[in-house]
């Protein structure tokens, strides 16, 4: 069986970039297709804001983990892998955001899975990154 693959498409108005210079990120269609002939699961996500102080005000967060209450973060919402289902809570939490009930923020990734970002980052600023957070470990 080939390698699954998790990939989240995102256009340029859904990370707001409209400020930023043109910039050619290249036929992003003809990447997925290309994904897709060498045999892999090519599935499209979201990006939305994931609001802590709103999970954690609802009770499904025991804590804001210390953020700061005047930025915002975004978070990938993914769906999941074929042939898994989302556990009630993921799809509850990603509701609440407004976002679909089959994609989440919460995910293990396998050794043959990967996120795959196709984007825009925001124009020149001075400060901006990519971050991870682990909020709960599976043992």
């Amino acid at each position: 069986m080939r390698i699954y693959i998790l990939i989240l498409l995102l256009s340029a108005l859904s990370i707001g970039t409209g400020l930023a210079a043109k910039v050619d990120i290249g036929d992003v269609g003809a990447f997925k297709q290309a994904l897709e002939q060498d045999g892999f699961i090519v599935q499209q996500g979201e990006l939305g804001c994931f609001d802590l102080i709103k999970l954690y005000n609802e009770g499904f967060l025991p804590s804001t983990y210390g953020n700061n209450p005047a930025t915002r973060y975004l978070a990938y919402f993914i769906p999941p892998s074929p042939g898994h289902k989302l556990d009630k809570r993921s799809s509850t939490v990603a509701r609440m955001l407004g976002k679909s009930g089959n994609a989440t923020t919460y995910y293990n990734l396998r050794p043959d899975e990967a996120i795959v970002f196709v984007g825009r980052t925001p124009p020149a600023c001075r400060y901006f990154s990519f971050d991870l957070n682990l909020m709960d470990r599976t043992y």
